[in-house]
Formats: structure tokens, sequence, C-alpha cells
């Protein structure tokens, strides 16, 4: 096991507590698939920061699983029950084991907010990670934990948690804004759902790139735009149905559609009768 001292550098001082510097405890190599790491365990003094360089691994954090792929990087705090839950034969990882963090507004040895998403993925602005993680693991396999201060691993550690933590910090920020879009397309759907709209119309109105307005709904309810307004007609049309003496060609096109046969088509495939039944077994 490794342990190195670092100087403070110019622009770690603000994220550093009281310019406190980290130490690397340990630098691990998975080569393969380990038992020993499907074992459910945590570290009670060491933050690990894991980067995949090549195959794919699922790790288990407090009873939730992360995909990781090749560019990928994992932050585990201290205290997370975590272990590997599957991994692909070809698994590549670097593991690199950190003490004597201090970060202004959070606890010993953690690099995240636990509110943060633990994955910084390939897609990140900041792409390529995997140089830095190369680098420590070189110099840890050259030199012996006499290799101290003035080393060129000091300003490479430090460098590397900062940048890890500013690109958390930002995705979060990012997953905020997404909300506030999709809350903003949510409204939008809601008071024009019986419209004749489609994509195109909604990000016209909305101002928004229609890719971007579609990613954006999508993470934040889980189904795309349209077939959110289909799930809110289906519902209008099933209230409809029921309380109303209207035919089922007038509540096609009250509820939006155009066509009564593609009305009942979609009417079926969600509900799993027709509105003619439906309506019947009320």
């Amino acid at each position: 096991m490794l342990e190195y001292k670092f100087s403070t550098s110019q622009h770690s001082q603000n994220l550093f507590k009281n310019n406190i510097v980290p130490r690397l405890a340990y630098v691990q190599d998975i080569n393969e698939y380990h038992q020993n790491l499907s074992i459910k365990h945590s570290h009670s003094q060491f933050l690990e920061i894991i980067h995949i360089i090549k195959g794919c691994v699922i790790y288990e954090i407090n009873q939730k699983h992360y995909r990781l792929t090749p560019g990928d990087t994992l932050v585990i705090n201290p205290q997370q029950i975590h272990r590997i839950s599957e991994s692909s034969k070809t698994l590549s990882a670097i593991v690199l084991g950190i003490n004597n963090l201090q970060i202004q507004g959070l606890a010993p040895n953690y690099l995240i907010p636990l509110t943060v998403s633990p994955i910084i993925s390939i897609n990140s602005p900041f792409k390529d990670l995997q140089p830095y993680f190369l680098l420590c693991r070189n110099l840890a396999m050259i030199h012996n934990k006499d290799y101290l201060i003035n080393n060129p691993q000091t300003t490479l550690l430090t460098s590397l948690i900062t940048i890890i933590h500013n690109l958390c910090k930002n995705a979060n920020k990012s997953e905020k804004n997404e909300n506030t879009v999709s809350e903003r397309i949510k409204y939008y759907l809601d008071a024009h759902y019986l419209e004749d709209i489609n994509l195109d119309i909604i990000a016209k109105n909305l101002h928004l790139n229609k890719f971007y307005l579609s990613h954006c709904f999508k993470n934040y309810m889980g189904i795309s735009p349209m077939q959110y307004i289909n799930k809110r007609r289906i519902s209008e049309a099933q209230m409809l149905l029921i309380s109303t003496k209207l035919t089922i060609t007038e509540i096609s096109f009250r509820c939006g559609f155009n066509n009564s046969n593609y009305f009942q088509t979609t009417f079926k495939k969600a509900i799993g009768i027709t509105p003619g039944q439906y309506r019947k077994n009320w």
C-alpha cells in the first residue's frame, strides 16, 4: 500500500478545506472478475475512485445499481456499502484509494455529496480522464512511499480530484436544469393535449430543440412527449365514455384524435379492450 503527501496547487486552494491536500493510499488494478469484490463491503477511512478501461461492470452501491462502460468513472464515498454485482471477462479498471481528503462543505474523505450521481460518463464535457488514472498508477509502481513532496503526482491527484468534483457538481446542475425544462414541457402538454399538436409544434411553441425536448421529458417522465399526450387523451376518453352519451367518433375528435379507427386502436392497445366494450362494462 502506497501513501503520498501532496503540496497545494493554486487551482485547488478554494476546494480543499484549510488547504489540506489528499494522499493516495493505494492503487489497484482490476484485470478480471475478483470473487472478493462481489462481497458487500465499505471503507471507513477511504474514498475510492474507479475508472473503467475495458469491458463493463455493474456496481451495487447502497442497493442501487450502476452500469459502467469503458471511459466511465465511479466515485464511492466512505461508509457506502458496495460490491461488483456483474462484470465482463474482459474487465480492466484502475482503483484509486484516497484519504486525507477535506473538501469544503463535505464530510472527511467525501468527494461528492450523496445527492449527486456518482458516475462520470465518457459523454461528460471532460471526455477523457484515463491519462490521469494511468499516470497515477504508473507513478505508484515506479516510486515508493518516500517519493513525497514536489513531485508530478502532487498536481496530478489534486487536478484529478478537482476535475471530478466539478464534473459531478455541474452534472447535478444540468440535471436540475433539465427537470425545470421538463416541468415546463409537462405544463404545456397538460394544457394542450386535446389539441392537434405534434413534436414540431410543441418544440416551436416552447422555443426548444425537439430532440432536446424529447430527451429531457423522457428522462423526467419515463415516456416520450407523444406517449404522454396519448396517455392523457385516453384518460379523457375513458371519462367521456362513462359520463356522456357522445358517440365514439365524437369522443375521438374531442380527445385530439383525427381518426376514429386510430383512436380505437390506440385505446385497445392501452386499455386492453375497445372503447365500445369499455362503455358496456360500465
